[in-house]
């Protein structure tokens, strides 16, 4: 039997993604309109007032297939629709766009405001590239197309010279993955119309306001906390620019960013999100991928366990696709394909610290508990750190964890049941931590609680304690939230039910404790624990805050006292 490393060549990997390009841009083709927009998301928001402007990337990724570029379309009329329906998008686009090089900012149903966009014009600038080299689309198209991507990207390089141009002038924070992408956009734009300025101005920008914001732990941190899978939005364009510009900080970066992201990196390609303040789980794993992970084994195997999970997961998806990410992931297979035999090897050691985050690891369990606190924010995007704990299982998958939400207090780990809304620790710390163990300590005011996660024979058990001392007249819980799904049995010691996501759930074990057994484990209960379903967690990418009801979980509850209590999974 071949091992990942045998298996994980960039020859394989090249495949896996090409062939997983074609499914993806034949179950996209379906969705572009009359106009030529891509209108996948008008399913969801029939009433927008347009299409998604993150939806209108994908005319590269289309013309990479129907030109050979990327294998994966062999036949000739499905390469002429690909084709067709790529340069009818680009007309589109240039359909929406104004004198000045604005267009509508589309997003969710709602127009935000004319701008200058940076993803779209950096995506136009690849078809252009592509055209210009095969001769695609007439003169005119693509003499329309590049005074377009010369205006936007001159309208968005006097903005950030006006914002970050000043040299004495020194940041005190990130200022972001799109930030990022613009100084990408100005050093492949200046490159391709030898517009020195554009190139000089990026690798300042990072220089001085993309590589020093790194920290420690390896990521761009966000909203005051680590983000685990927005952080491959700001490592893609770093990498793109390290192996473009030959940078060897920015390279050591990517590596960096390697080694934080296999830290949280779950077997099937997901990722943790036990310390991401930014988003909550997806099975679906984040396919952002830095070309630059292909110098390594680690990284190379990284790339096509994600490539593969997030395959599985498309395979079994009914949903309209997500069409942003097309246009992401190609740059990966496209940076295969544009260095031919002549790959480059090596990365730096990628030595990362101080991830506020332990991490235990057995033959089938993966678990986290992590004792990161990010102050509360404003913007419905930045959740609350309250979610301290994830366990995964080889076979049954994602079990505990989904990641934090904002201004719900029953999604807490922890919380203080009395006095007031505290459901966020005021600080929190490790204990101790070894191979088979992890120990947090949290603090509400003058009450300190303990999380203590460990691997046992055959499973994972996790102990909640309330240490001597503090407030003995407060009440404290602490909680598992289950990734329950709809139509999964929950079996109980004297009963079993079927959940679906418009039927309450309520269950409190007696003297005794109790056991639920549910995708073929185990778990086994102290006495007072309580089951509730459905708990409904925030949704930062909706006005309105509603989650589909895939994200309901049920809350395993316990109210804590001096002596540990125990959930065990077997």
């Amino acid at each position: 039997m071949q091992s990942l490393d045998d298996t994980a060549t960039p020859a394989a990997i090249l495949a896996e993604s090409a062939a997983l390009m074609a499914a993806w841009g034949r179950a996209a083709l379906p969705f572009y309109g009359e106009r030529g927009s891509m209108d996948a998301d008008l399913v969801e928001f029939p009433d927008a007032e347009g299409p998604s402007y993150y939806n209108q990337f994908a005319h590269w990724p289309l013309l990479l297939l129907s030109e050979g570029v990327l294998p994966g379309l062999d036949d000739p009329a499905e390469r002429e629709r690909f084709r067709a329906a790529a340069l009818r998008n680009i007309e589109y686009m240039l359909s929406i766009t104004a004198a000045d090089f604005m267009t509508p900012h589309y997003s969710r149903g709602r127009d935000w405001g004319r701008h200058f966009g940076e993803w779209s014009n950096y995506f136009l600038l690849r078809s252009l590239r592509l055209m210009q080299a095969a001769g695609l689309g007439s003169a005119a198209l693509r003499q329309r197309l590049e005074a377009s991507i010369r205006g936007a990207t001159q309208g968005l390089y006097d903005a950030f010279v006006r914002a970050y141009g000043e040299p004495s002038r020194r940041l005190t924070a990130f200022p972001g993955n799109h930030a990022t992408w613009h100084a990408l956009l100005f050093f492949e734009a200046g490159r391709h119309f030898g517009v020195e300025a554009w190139t000089a101005f990026a690798q300042d920008f990072f220089r001085r306001h993309v590589l020093p914001f790194q920290d420690d732990t390896g990521t761009w941190p966000e909203g005051g906390g680590i983000v685990v899978n927005y952080g491959m939005v700001t490592a893609q364009a770093v990498s793109l620019y390290a192996e473009a510009s030959g940078d060897a900080a920015a390279l050591a970066a990517v590596s960096r960013f390697l080694a934080f992201q296999r830290f949280f990196a779950f077997p099937d390609g997901s990722s943790a999100v036990v310390a991401d303040c930014r988003m909550r789980y997806s099975p679906r794993p984040m396919i952002f991928l830095p070309p630059s992970y292909l110098r390594t084994p680690d990284g190379r195997r990284e790339c096509l366990q994600r490539i593969a999970g997030f395959a599985t997961q498309f395979r079994a998806s009914s949903e309209p696709p997500v069409v942003q990410g097309l246009a992401f992931f190609a740059l990966f297979p496209e940076f295969v394909v544009s260095r031919g035999g002549g790959l480059p090897g090596g990365l730096p050691e990628g030595a990362v610290g101080g991830l506020p985050s332990a991490r235990l690891d057995s033959a089938d369990w993966t678990a986290f508990v992590s004792w990161q606190l990010t102050a509360e924010h404003a913007s419905r995007f930045i959740l609350d750190a309250q979610n301290f704990v994830e366990i995964w299982h080889r076979q049954a998958g994602y079990l505990v964890g989904g990641g934090n939400s904002k201004a719900m207090p029953r999604f807490s780990t922890l919380r203080r049941c009395t006095a007031g809304r505290a459901y966020i620790p005021d600080s929190a710390r490790v204990v101790r931590q070894d191979r088979t163990q992890a120990v947090a300590a949290y603090a509400f005011g003058d009450d300190t609680l303990q999380i203590r996660i460990a691997l046992t024979e055959g499973g994972i058990e996790v102990g909640f304690q309330r240490l001597p001392g503090g407030r003995a007249e407060d009440v404290y819980e602490g909680v598992l939230t289950l990734r329950v799904a709809a139509g999964e049995v929950l079996r109980f010691d004297a009963d079993e039910v079927t959940v679906h996501h418009a039927a309450q759930i309520e269950r409190r074990m007696g003297a005794n404790g109790g056991r639920i057994q549910w995708r073929g484990r185990t778990i086994t209960l102290p006495p007072g624990a309580a089951l509730s379903y459905p708990v409904v967690p925030h949704n930062p990418y909706r006005q309105d805050g509603l989650p589909a009801t895939s994200e309901y979980v049920a809350r395993l509850a316990l109210t804590l006292g001096s002596a540990e209590q125990v959930i065990r999974f077997a």
